[in-house]
């Protein structure tokens, strides 16, 4: 179930696919299904976190046009 699990999977995913098939004894289904659920969870806060840096960027771009603009 776990290599099923490890072969759907996106290409997005492959330095975790391999993390875990490097691995010398693969994990059960509770322990594959746990750093599964880690793992998204790690790459929503990362994304969250890069949205909200772009986010911050873009509002500081337009306030030093805002301001240049004024000059």
């Amino acid at each position: 179930m776990v290599r099923t699990t490890l072969n759907v999977v996106s290409e997005d995913w492959e330095v975790f696919v391999q993390s875990i098939l490097c691995r010398v004894t693969l994990p059960d289904w509770e322990e594959m299904w746990a750093s599964l659920c880690q793992e998204e969870i790690r790459r929503l806060n990362k994304a969250r976190s890069n949205d909200k840096g772009i986010r911050i960027k873009e509002e500081e771009e337009e306030e030093d046009a805002l301001s240049f603009e004024g000059k």
